[in-house]
């Protein structure tokens, strides 16, 4: 008796731990086939378990595939957790109270591509690239940084000390033969050197003016030519504006499930946590959520949420917004203050980056949306920051570092508008501006010292006789 109710104990253990597996895999290849047809992408579980008493199911290594760029997820968690109703399950319904989400990403590359054959559509062409035209930036780079400018060549003439070296001999040899008609001679060449020096002072104040000018002028730019400046990746900032587009226009990507009709999904509250990529220092957020549904109609109030930064991440970061997948609705306000970014790509342009390397960034953003429509402003600041010019033309690198340096605080603005697939994206900085007057006023200190030393080197000569 005692053996036969061991082996009914044995067997029923095989039983439960069998039933557990078929039930853990069933979740999971429904759940990835499912998603994957409404996504029209693969959704990939590395694991899936399910807790009878609790009546909860744990999603671990849950990627979902986007479908406009297969290579990459859309999202991807450690883990997801929510809580079932068998009864609804059968209904086709995933109706969780609340569901927590630990590790989330958005946007990372894939080890192979989550495009499915037939299903996912053919990626997009992509568009020619923009004509490139002259910017603030890029005649610093192509022009000011170089030795051919006219600014540069009278640099170089100032700095060029064989005109004193020659007069020098002059008025040696001069000494020397004491000759009248010599003195007279070395006199003369002294007084047209003295006045070479001061058309040179001349014009380099003229230069100067000219600059301040051009500098004055692109402040004020209109909205059209700024837009187009940005366009052709003219603005420090440029790729964040891009980033911004590429972002924006997955909005109307379907949801992860439930976009064929056949499955609702909704979840009373999300709470998660995770991190937001942003250059090399990513934002660690935490973030609760209400009403989150999968189509439009399956909840019946407006989707609301909340962030913050987590606990370890410095400085603070605040946000608030709600989304109505009726309409198609919806908006969004955040602030920062003191939160440190690092590696930070600001532009690219012929050749040349430019590097935040370190800031830390305060501003404030608002976001509205209202039938496939956006209206986005973001205004920041950026303080104690550290920029580098990435660039394999050591001459422009230096020269550019040079200028760089003297800038440690900028303001960067971003505007978007339009469709939320192809957004009109603007970018303002004031990184130009302050890129142009740092090197200029480094080389008017510059102009002063050589025009400096060059007047006191002819003095000294006149002296002499």
């Amino acid at each position: 008796m005692k053996r036969l109710l061991r082996i009914l104990l044995i067997a029923s253990l095989v039983i439960a731990a069998a039933y557990y597996l078929a039930i853990d895999n069933l979740i999971k290849s429904a759940i990835e086939s499912q998603a994957s047809r409404a996504l029209k992408a693969q959704v990939n579980i590395a694991n899936a378990h399910f807790h009878l008493l609790g009546r909860s199911v744990s999603l671990d290594g849950v990627q979902i595939t986007n479908p406009q760029a297969p290579l990459r997820n859309l999202m991807q968690a450690d883990n997801v957790t929510l809580t079932l109703n068998i009864a609804d399950l059968l209904a086709h319904k995933i109706v969780a109270d609340e569901v927590r989400i630990r590790g989330l990403r958005l946007d990372q590359a894939r080890s192979d591509s989550g495009a499915i054959e037939g299903l996912t559509p053919e990626a997009a062409p992509p568009s020619a690239p923009a004509a490139q035209t002259p910017t603030l930036a890029g005649t610093f780079t192509v022009e000011n940084a170089g030795a051919n400018g006219a600014w540069q060549q009278r640099l170089q003439t100032l700095a060029d000390n064989s005109i004193v070296d020659r007069l020098r001999e002059q008025a040696r040899q001069a000494r020397e033969s004491r000759s009248a008609i010599a003195v007279t001679q070395f006199r003369q060449a002294l007084q047209a050197q003295l006045s070479q020096l001061q058309q040179l002072r001349d014009n380099l104040n003229r230069d100067a003016q000219h600059a301040q000018q051009e500098l004055a002028n692109a402040r004020t730019l209109s909205d059209s030519e700024l837009s187009r400046q940005v366009t052709n990746h003219g603005v420090a900032g440029t790729q964040l504006a891009l980033r911004l587009k590429d972002l924006l226009s997955r909005l109307p990507v379907a949801a992860v499930a439930g976009g064929d009709g056949q499955w609702t999904l909704l979840a009373r509250r999300v709470v998660l946590d995770g991190e937001y990529e942003l250059g090399a220092k990513p934002l660690r957020l935490e973030a609760d959520i209400a009403n989150v549904a999968a189509i439009p109609g399956a909840a019946d109030e407006p989707m609301t949420f909340r962030f913050n930064g987590a606990a370890d991440q410095p400085g603070k970061i605040s946000g608030s917004g709600s989304f109505d997948p009726r309409n198609g609705s919806g908006q969004l306000n955040y602030t920062l203050d003191q939160v440190p970014v690092a590696g930070l790509p600001l532009d690219g342009e012929s050749g040349v980056n430019l590097l935040l390397d370190t800031a830390l960034a305060s501003g404030s953003g608002q976001i509205t949306l209202r039938d496939h429509q956006i209206d986005l402003k973001l205004n920041h600041r950026f303080q104690q920051a550290a920029l580098t010019p990435v660039t394999a033309d050591q001459a422009t690198a230096q020269a550019l570092g040079n200028a760089l340096r003297g800038i440690t605080d900028f303001g960067l603005d971003i505007e978007a508008s339009g469709a939320t697939s192809n957004p009109v994206v603007t970018v303002r900085s004031d990184i130009a501006r302050q890129l142009g007057n740092s090197r200029l006023r480094a080389d008017l200190e510059r102009a002063q010292q050589l025009l400096a030393a060059r007047e006191r080197a002819l003095n000294e000569l006149a002296r002499e006789l």
